[in-house]
C-alpha cells in the first residue's frame, strides 16, 4: 500500500472507545481522563512507534 501513499503507514491500531468521547466532553486528554484505558495504551504505542521514525 505504501507504493500508493506518500505518507508513512504505521502498524499501531488505535481501538475505539467510549472514553474518547467522554474525555472530549470533559475537555480533557485521554491520558488524564482515562490513562489506564485500552485506548490510552493504544495511543502510547502509536507515539512510541511514531517517535522511532523521528530524529529526536
Amino acid at each position: 500500500m505504501s507504493e500508493f501513499i506518500s505518507a508513512p503507514i504505521f502498524q499501531t491500531y488505535i481501538r475505539a472507545g467510549v472514553v474518547v468521547e467522554e474525555a472530549q466532553a470533559n475537555k480533557a486528554d485521554i491520558f488524564d481522563y482515562a490513562g489506564k484505558s485500552t485506548v490510552a495504551e493504544d495511543y502510547r504505542a502509536f507515539i512510541e512507534e511514531f517517535l522511532k521514525g523521528v530524529d529526536v
